[in-house]
């Protein structure tokens, strides 16, 4: 994770704890990163949930979506070697994979608005 890739609002993992980067953060954010006091938090299902995304089931995948009524924001699960990746789709137009809720709440701010939980 990048210091640069974080904003206010950001959602991390603050010395084990699920924490939102408010303007105090940033003094110290880049130490704190390299030091690893501050990491990333993995998308976990039940974080997209918590954000209402809705799941949407079938044989070979589970899918999210979430729709503001603008956009749907749609992830598809990729379980890899590496672990769990979401591919993310705006519009049904593929944005990239990403596999952490600091890259989602980016994503999802390009509709205007901020990824809330719920």
């Amino acid at each position: 994770m990048k210091y640069t890739d974080l904003r206010i609002g950001s959602t991390v993992n603050y010395k084990g704890k699920i924490h939102n980067i408010d303007a105090s953060d940033f003094d110290q954010l880049e130490y704190d990163i390299e030091d690893g006091i501050i990491t990333a938090v993995p998308i976990t299902e039940e974080l997209l949930i918590e954000r209402g995304f809705e799941t949407q089931e079938d044989v070979n995948r589970c899918d999210y979506e979430l729709d503001n009524s603008l956009v749907v924001i749609g992830i598809n699960k990729d379980t890899t070697d590496t672990g769990v990746e979401f591919d993310c789709f705006l519009f049904r137009q593929p944005l990239g994979t990403i596999k952490y809720v600091h890259q989602l709440e980016n994503l999802y701010l390009l509709t205007g608005e901020e990824l809330k939980v719920k």
